[in-house]
């Protein structure tokens, strides 16, 4: 409620519908709104568009909403931070994949030899 008393009173700046740019976000940890607000708050005029009682610790921190407005604000910050996460991602991944053994047993020389000497049927 004292949100919208203080946007009636525009000591708070609203977004209408039709002004609110759409933008998919993927629900990565690393963007959760808790974890941008810390970037978000400096950024011109966006703190006047965010309740009060909201901040990166509050429980009533509505992920489309925050997003909403970021988007409609800041779009070439949001899509640098998805970038950026993304990037981030990959290199990650390339990393764990570069690390990971490869799957298999190791088998002696020798017992392959018998292996392979032997045939090899199968009831399927």
């Amino acid at each position: 409620m004292d949100f919208l008393q203080k946007v009636m009173n525009k000591k708070k700046s609203v977004l209408f519908q039709t002004q609110v740019k759409q933008l998919k976000v993927p629900c990565w940890p690393e963007l959760a709104p808790s974890r941008v607000w810390h970037q978000a708050k400096f950024l011109p005029d966006f703190l006047s568009y965010m309740p009060d009682t909201w901040g990166p610790t509050s429980k009533l921190l509505e992920r489309p909403f925050f997003y909403g407005v970021l988007v409609s604000l800041a779009p070439d910050f949001v899509t640098a931070l998805i970038k950026d996460c993304r990037d981030k991602r990959r290199q990650a991944n390339n990393l764990a994949k570069a690390q990971k053994p490869l799957a298999g047993v190791d088998i002696h020389p020798d017992w392959l030899k018998d292996l392979l000497d032997e045939p090899f049927t199968s009831s399927k």
